[in-house]
């Protein structure tokens, strides 16, 4: 409406005598035309992807934390799972690769053992991101790294739940079952009570094992 009212403008202005460049109200009346065109098509991106049935995807995905382990897990219905955090902030920029810029909420973040190479990583995601739920052994570790996290989960009052074999958690249909440590297992490597997660998804199955050593491999292999 602005453009053609331009343009009309000038032709009356011209007949005034002013000084006045149609040239110019003919580009006011195309950058309309373009703009309205980009915000239709906008529109119609949208709605497409607004309308577009939701594809049934697991995805997992091992990050890049050099030593270390950390990985990612989004399950179709956009819950989200970090098992470990690698030993330093390159877990950030992992997840970057793997969520949406404006993505800031992990639901669920596991811990499978206290090792600095498994955990120092998680102290920047509690700093970056919401979590919903943090699992972990019941084991700690000494040193003020550990410490720290602690304090992270105490500040923000994040829940902090100890699972053991047996346990089950159950999302988007689908259960992740706890397989190791039994309850009551004591070890004097953190390794040998890493905990141990199953995940079924249709035909394939995931076994995530921390850092559990080849004896406890069979012992769960076995059961």
């Amino acid at each position: 409406f602005f453009g053609f009212h331009g343009a009309y403008s000038a032709k009356n202005a011209q007949t005034n005598g002013m000084d006045i460049n149609p040239r110019v109200n003919f580009l006011s009346i195309y950058g309309f035309a373009s703009a309205s065109a980009l915000i239709v098509g906008m529109v119609l991106v949208v709605f497409t992807l607004a309308s577009h049935p939701r594809v049934p995807l697991l995805r997992v995905s091992f990050l890049n934390v050099g030593q270390g382990d950390s990985i990612f897990i989004r399950f179709s219905d956009d819950t989200t799972m970090l098992i470990d955090g690698g030993p330093d902030n390159m877990v950030l920029a992992e997840l970057g690769l793997h969520m949406p810029w404006w993505k800031r909420r992990l639901d669920y973040v596991v811990l499978t053992h206290p090792d600095l190479d498994h955990y120092a990583g998680l102290s920047g995601v509690l700093e970056k991101y919401d979590v919903g739920m943090v699992l972990y052994n019941g084991h700690e570790a000494k040193g003020s790294a550990y410490h720290w996290l602690t304090r992270q989960m105490t500040d923000t009052h994040m829940s902090l739940v100890r699972v053991a074999q047996g346990g089950e958690l159950t999302i988007d249909g689908k259960t992740i079952s706890v397989l190791w440590p039994p309850r009551d297992y004591s070890a004097k490597d953190d390794n040998a009570a890493s905990l141990v997660l199953g995940l079924a998804w249709g035909e394939m199955q995931f076994l995530l094992m921390g850092d559990v050593p080849k004896e406890q491999e069979l012992t769960i292999l076995d059961a």
